[in-house]
């Protein structure tokens, strides 16, 4: 497989726009027997228009999201601009699908629907699953994951979820001619693929001991150690907020160790909201009842931290493999990262200069909530999951 890739700062005029990122996609090679695209645009631009044009002028099927941000390895990390990845392959097949607008009702089953289509048109073994969502109150991401879970056969799945300027409201996931405020786009990929994953919280340390949830369902937690959790949390110095930003709580995530029959497995949390009067705190993802938390604090020393370990390490083990070419890495990392060193943009980016082939190109972009296996402490067996705060990064 072989990747090509462009970027253009050209935001209003969308056949411009499309013209340079075709110019430069030109230069770098022909396209193989098989294609498809991934975009990644600011969110501050007419998202429909583009997809349009592009969809009438580009002869491979594509992908894309907003986001606040991207990271690739031309810019470090850019805000304002079209991003345009290639996959191109002899010996790889790409399905791309698309579960359509959510519509509050079934939309689980118009993402099962949707990929066990794309796998029976496949025809082969899928082994890696890129998504791009929007799931916002209609479907919680973890929702998403077990959707791929039941449908996948054990693929790996990694992707995140589209942003804006926080506001939420200017979010877009998008396919060929489609656009949408709400649903899930994917790509499934069959064939010589040999994916290297890498997963990274962001949190140096960690605060105070871990304690029991008593009583939660979904993503809202009532008890904690069998105590009221607004109470227990004020303890924390965690207090109710009452202003509408959904970034209030960014810098006090939580890691949460979760029971799997007989594994273990640990991922992140962010605290969304604390309802006093309710009695209840909302976070960004499921908090299975019996569950550990413990506080961390996220800080721009553990993101720059821990972007170079992911990194230098991923890059050993391409260093390290024998026979099997690799071109393409895609990374996500939380919008939480983007916060605390928005004052610096190229601190993350910095973190990955240098680092990688002339050959290898990176895609990436800012995700409210990451999507990527976490194995087992226990076992060793590789659990899909969506992960808060964290930064996921795939080559292949």
């Amino acid at each position: 497989m072989k990747s090509y890739y462009a970027f253009t700062e050209e935001m209003d005029d969308f056949d411009i726009a499309c013209d340079e990122l075709l110019e430069q996609i030109e230069e770098q090679g022909e396209l193989l027997k098989n294609s498809c695209g991934i975009i990644i645009c600011n969110y501050d631009l007419d998202c429909e228009e583009m997809v349009d044009v592009f969809s009438e002028r580009f002869d491979f099927p594509f992908i894309g999201c907003t986001a606040i941000a991207t990271l690739d390895k031309p810019n470090g990390c850019v805000n304002m601009g079209v991003s345009l990845l290639i996959l191109t392959a002899d010996d790889c097949t790409f399905g791309v699908g698309t579960s359509g607008q959510f519509m509050g009702v079934d939309d689980r089953k118009r993402i099962r629907d949707a990929f066990l289509r794309t796998k029976e048109e496949l025809g082969g073994e899928v082994k890696l699953i890129y998504s791009l969502v929007n799931a916002g109150i209609l479907l919680a991401p973890d929702q998403v994951v077990e959707c791929f879970d039941e449908t996948s056969e054990g693929a790996l799945l990694v992707g995140g979820c589209a942003t804006d300027n926080t506001s939420n409201e200017e979010t877009r996931v998008f396919t060929n001619g489609r656009t949408f405020s709400w649903g899930v786009a994917y790509i499934a990929i069959t064939g010589n693929i040999k994916p290297i994953l890498r997963i990274e919280h962001s949190m140096l340390t960690t605060l105070g001991n871990p304690v029991l949830v008593t009583n939660s369902m979904g993503r809202t937690v009532y008890e904690i150690n069998g105590r009221p959790v607004v109470d227990a949390f004020n303890e924390y110095g965690i207090l109710p907020d009452e202003s509408e930003s959904y970034m209030k709580y960014l810098c006090s995530p939580f890691v949460c160790s979760i029971q799997k029959d007989d594994d273990e497995i640990e991922v992140v949390r962010t605290l969304e909201d604390l309802y006093e009067e309710e009695g209840m705190a909302m976070f960004l993802g499921n908090i299975p009842n019996g569950c550990k938390l413990t506080r961390g604090a996220l800080s721009k020393a553990g993101v720059q931290e821990s972007v170079k370990k992911a990194f230098s390490e991923l890059v050993e083990e391409i260093n390290g493999s024998d026979g099997y070419e690799y071109s393409t890495i895609l990374c996500t990392s939380c919008i939480a990262r983007y916060a605390v060193i928005v004052g610096d943009q190229k601190a993350e980016s910095n973190g990955y200069k240098g680092l990688l082939s002339p050959n290898m190109n990176l895609l990436g972009f800012y995700s409210a909530g990451e999507f990527g296996p976490v194995k087992g402490s226990k076992t060793g067996k590789v659990y899909n999951t969506y992960n808060n705060e964290t930064l996921i990064i795939v080559a292949f």
